[in-house]
């Protein structure tokens, strides 16, 4: 898009309108702003690098059931850990409020 010769306020429209930030009240307000292809861009980059490239692999989860049911708790979430470290390196377990959950290994 070209701005010269245009004056302040018209290349300001002109670039917000580029960008789909319009606002002549028919819809090409922050509403059109394609947000699902500024998340595509991104992947995962900015505070906390995508957390999901650290969660592990199946084959080194394990998943239980038959534990207590009700709210979640985080002293029995450490409690579990703790008994599955008897397994093997556990780096996260936890209960679910239905009784079920799992746990993650560092190795298979």
């Amino acid at each position: 898009i070209s701005l010269e010769g245009r004056g302040e306020k018209a290349a300001h429209s002109a670039l917000a309108r580029a960008m789909g930030w319009g606002g002549d009240g028919k819809g090409g307000g922050w509403g059109a702003f394609n947000w699902m292809a500024l998340a595509k861009m991104m992947k995962g980059k900015g505070k906390g690098g995508g957390g999901w490239s650290r969660r592990p692999r199946n084959e080194q989860c394990v998943w239980l059931a038959g534990l207590p049911e009700g709210p979640r708790d985080k002293d029995l979430n450490k409690k579990l850990q703790e008994h599955m470290k008897q397994a093997g390196e556990c780096t996260w377990a936890s209960i679910g409020k239905n009784g079920q959950g799992h746990a993650a290994f560092k190795t298979k």
